[in-house]
């Protein structure tokens, strides 16, 4: 465990339940957005936010296997990179919004569920870190031009 993990865990406020409601927004965000697109019949962003998922997924869930990282609450080894976090960047970037106000305030939002993680105790500093350029680099696989074309 790095150094700077036991440091900032140590400064964290107490948990409580607002932090298991920032967490579980990812899902609520996740599994809304691909509702909403097959609702509105849109395949190409109901298969972006799909794919970017199970991308982070994946990718994840590899890590975990190998690394076997105790998570600070003791629990078990899976705390090394969050699924969370992953998640919530990933949405972050793949999300269509029209204004910079909203992509700002997906990633702010992002943010607060890497903290959550943190507050409950779910996962080191280091774990949220990974997990947020996991999910960006989900996301950018997902949207890039080579994506684009694959799907056109």
């Amino acid at each position: 465990m790095l150094n700077i993990d036991s440091q900032i865990t140590a400064l964290l406020p107490e948990a409580n339940i607002t932090y298991d409601v920032i967490s579980f927004s990812v899902y609520i965000l996740l599994f809304g957005a691909i509702a909403f697109f097959i609702y509105k019949k849109n395949i190409f962003k109901t298969f972006q936010i799909t794919a970017g998922a199970l991308t982070a997924f994946l990718a994840v869930q590899i890590i975990k296997i190998i690394v076997s990282r105790e998570r600070p609450n003791g629990l078990d080894l899976h705390s090394f990179p969050s699924q969370h976090t992953a998640f919530a960047f990933c949405l972050a970037y793949i999300l269509p919004v029209n204004k910079i106000e909203e992509r700002i305030a997906l990633y702010v939002w992002a943010i607060l569920v890497s903290f959550s993680r943190l507050v409950l105790l779910e996962h080191w500093f280091t774990d949220v870190l990974v997990g947020a350029v996991i999910g960006l680099a989900a996301g950018y696989l997902v949207k890039s031009k080579l994506a684009k074309g694959i799907l056109s």
